[in-house]
């Protein structure tokens, strides 16, 4: 397992070219579609982590430039023709993530802002809220919030599921390190990073193997890396 982290990078339209260029088919079209230049520098630098993780696996640029990604069972997305090669990324404030791993993977980060406990009650199970509620130091809280909410959310990712049946179905172990769908009961382990400032990253994995570390990666190493 290797998860890596960039900074969402601006742009300039004279790039866009060359970037283009080394990012998979299905993304440059996605790109084309998108107005919000927010979101397209995201979607370009979350393709971009996902080209250096691929590379990093051993594989050459003439393989990437074939590279076809596909929607696996329940819409997740998938490396066509890679069957032990699997991957999921993320984005949220100025970064995106990008989990890599030969074993089914689902990655997650929030970034931590102003949070409201009627979401809580609302969206997370009864004990996962009154563990919230528990909580008297605000600080923790809030860490705690988005813990739940980026375990849920890789653990969809995991899943393939996603969260359109609600979040909370996935419920979260005390010591967060497994979470379990209350509806199909099939549970999964599952890592909290705290290694990006005033951002949470969560893991989860069928194995109950993780990397220790977050690797950092720059715009010049996802642009040279070959």
């Amino acid at each position: 397992m290797k998860i890596y982290a960039s900074r969402v990078k601006d742009i300039e339209e004279k790039e866009y070219e060359d970037i283009f260029s080394m990012l998979d088919s299905s993304r440059r079209d996605k790109i084309h579609r998108m107005k919000n230049n927010a979101e397209r520098n995201r979607s370009i630098m979350a393709g971009l982590l996902l080209r250096y993780a691929f590379l990093g696996e051993g594989y050459t640029t003439q393989d990437w430039k074939k590279v076809q990604i596909e929607q696996g069972k329940y819409g997740k997305p998938i490396l066509k023709g890679y069957v032990g090669l699997h991957y999921s990324l993320s984005h949220s404030g100025d970064w995106v993530l990008c989990g890599m791993d030969s074993e089914p993977i689902g990655v997650d980060i929030q970034q931590m802002r102003p949070y409201r406990m009627e979401l809580a009650a609302r969206f997370y199970h009864e004990n996962e809220y009154q563990r919230l509620c528990a909580i008297t130091d605000e600080e923790d809280r809030c860490s705690q919030f988005y813990q739940m909410w980026a375990a849920k959310e890789s653990y969809a990712k995991l899943t393939g599921r996603g969260i359109g049946g609600g979040i909370d179905r996935y419920v979260t172990e005390e010591n967060y390190g497994r979470i379990t769908d209350r509806e199909t009961l099939v549970s999964a382990f599952m890592k909290i990073y705290h290694t990006i400032s005033n951002h949470i990253v969560s893991v989860s994995s069928y194995q109950d193997e993780f990397t220790q570390q977050i690797m950092m990666i720059t715009d010049n190493e996802l642009r040279n890396m070959e």
